[in-house]
């Protein structure tokens, strides 16, 4: 039995409220976000990624190269011959932080 699973399964047997369920699914989500701004902090000019959570979903998947941040966005240039819909992929894209993964080669 894997660790998540043991959390699953003594979450599943206690007799919790629905206050105390919000604070779990805090921690989640707080967990979620802290994950995000470290990867994000690994992001730099040139680096290889990969779309994660991303509408459309059509572009989840989609790898390309990183040029220049703006803000909380990065414009990132598609790889030629992927499927990135009504996007140019000969152009860049602004793409927000939290939806690029970096691609470890």
């Amino acid at each position: 039995m894997t660790a998540l699973s043991k959390i699953l399964d003594k979450i599943d047997s206690l007799d919790l409220s629905e206050p105390e369920l919000d604070l779990i699914s805090s921690a989640i989500h707080a967990k979620r976000h802290n994950l995000r701004k470290a990867r994000a902090a690994q992001l730099v000019s040139g680096c290889r990624c990969r779309l994660i959570n991303i509408k459309p979903k059509y572009m989840t998947g989609v790898t390309g190269t990183l040029e220049t941040r703006q803000g909380a966005k990065w414009l990132f240039r598609p790889d030629p011959n992927q499927d990135t819909g009504r996007f140019d992929s000969a152009r860049p894209i602004l793409i927000p932080d939290t939806a690029l993964e970096p691609i470890n080669d």
